[in-house]
C-alpha cells in the first residue's frame, strides 16, 4: 500500500505543538479528522508514536525518531505549497513593510529584506516609514502586512518576534575632549549638549531615551528638523554630541568629520521587534517571518560564538531582549 506523504505532515504538526487540538488550529483542521490521520499513521508503521491521555501528549521513541525526518519533510513540504501557490497566481505579489526611518542605517533589518528580496524576486517589496504607535495603527488597519517597532510597545492581539537590539554611543567632532577616550562614562556627558529630535516627537522610545540622558545630566538640544543628515551637519557646526545606536555601521557618519565612542554606565539600549496581525498568516508574510527568525537565530549564534571567543557572555550589540507586557506568541 503506498503511503499518503501528508500524514507525516499531520504527525510532525501534533508532534511540534504536542496538542491535537493547537495542531489541528495550525492546519485549519477538524480535531476529529486529524487524530484520525495520526492513528493511520500508526496502523501503517506498526506502532504507537504517541502516548495519549486527557491530560497530555507524549511521543513515544518511535516517534521521536520519526520526527528528526517528518519535521524536515514538513517544512519542505510547507516550502513547496507556499510556492505553488505563487506560480498559481500570475498576479504580482507584495509585501509592504512598516519600520521607524532610522531602520534605514540598520545594516541587519536591510539585510534581511534584501535577503527576501533575492528569495522571492517576483514579488514587490515596499518599505513605508513611520513611528511605533502609527505603524501600529496601520498594521491593525491592514495597510501594512508587517512591522519593525522599537521598545516599549503593548498590543496583546499582534504576534511580535524580537529581531534585534543594540547599545547607545556617541558621534562627536575629532577634536572633541572626549574623542580622546576610547570610552566615555555618565560622568563624561553631565553638561554636555546633546542633539535631540525635535520638540514634537514624542515616541515612546524618545521619552525613554530622553529621561536616561536627562538623569544622566546631559542638556538635549532639540533639532529644527528630523532628517539624520541634517541633525548629523548640526551636530558638527555646533559642536554637539550624537546619540547613536548604530555605532560604527553608520557609515554616514564615518565617512563625516567625526569619532564614535561608546558610553558604559548608562542603560541605552534599542530593541527592535517585528510585528504582525494573529491572523494574519497569508504565504508572503508566513516567508518573510519564517526568513526574519531564521536571520535573528543565526544572528544569536553568530552572538554567543563571538563571546566564547572573546571571554564574554555576549556581544555588544546584541542582547537578550526585555519581553513586553502582553507579548503574543509567535516569536
Amino acid at each position: 500500500m503506498q503511503i499518503d506523504l501528508d500524514l507525516f505532515v499531520c504527525f510532525a504538526a501534533v508532534a511540534e505543538e504536542m496538542s491535537f487540538r493547537k495542531a489541528a488550529e495550525k492546519l485549519s483542521k477538524d480535531q476529529s479528522w486529524l487524530s484520525r490521520r495520526v492513528r493511520k499513521l500508526e496502523e501503517y508503521l506498526g506502532v504507537r508514536l504517541f502516548e495519549r491521555n486527557t491530560r497530555h501528549v507524549a511521543l513515544t521513541a518511535d516517534g521521536r525518531a520519526l520526527l528528526e525526518h517528518a519535521r524536515g519533510f514538513a517544512e519542505a513540504a510547507d516550502r513547496l505549497q507556499g510556492f505553488a501557490r505563487e506560480i498559481r497566481h500570475s498576479q504580482v505579489r507584495r509585501l509592504r513593510i512598516g519600520a521607524a526611518a532610522y531602520s534605514a542605517y540598520m545594516v541587519e533589518r536591510v539585510e534581511l529584506v534584501n535577503s527576501f528580496m533575492l528569495r522571492h524576486p517576483r514579488i514587490s517589496v515596499e518599505v513605508l516609514y513611520g513611528q511605533t504607535f502609527n505603524l501600529i495603527e496601520r498594521l491593525q488597519r491592514r495597510d501594512i502586512d508587517v512591522a519593525f517597532v522599537s521598545m516599549p510597545f503593548d498590543r496583546s492581539d499582534l504576534d511580535a518576534m524580537f529581531f534585534h537590539s543594540s547599545e547607545g554611543g556617541f558621534w562627536m567632532r575629532h577634536d572633541d575632549p572626549l574623542a580622546a577616550k576610547e570610552e566615555i562614562t555618565a560622568q563624561d556627558i553631565r553638561g554636555r549638549r546633546v542633539a535631540n529630535l525635535p520638540r514634537n516627537v514624542k515616541s515612546k522610545l524618545q521619552q525613554m531615551i530622553h529621561k536616561v540622558l536627562a538623569d544622566a545630566g546631559a542638556v538635549l538640544v532639540p533639532m529644527p528638523e528630523t532628517e539624520r543628515s541634517a541633525i548629523r551637519l548640526y551636530a558638527q557646526m555646533q559642536g554637539l554630541l550624537l546619540l547613536t545606536f548604530d555605532g560604527l555601521d553608520d557609515l554616514s557618519l564615518r565617512a563625516s568629520n567625526m569619532v564614535y565612542r561608546p558610553i558604559a554606565g548608562v542603560d541605552l539600549r534599542r530593541e527592535m521587534w517585528l510585528l504582525r496581525n494573529r491572523d494574519n498568516h497569508s504565504a508572503v508574510v508566513d516567508w518573510f517571518w519564517s526568513l526574519a527568525r531564521q536571520y535573528t537565530a543565526d544572528a544569536a549564534a553568530e552572538s554567543r560564538a563571538a563571546g566564547e571567543k572573546n571571554g564574554t557572555a555576549a556581544g555588544r550589540r546584541q542582547r537578550a531582549p526585555a519581553r513586553p507586557h502582553d507579548r503574543a506568541g509567535g516569536a
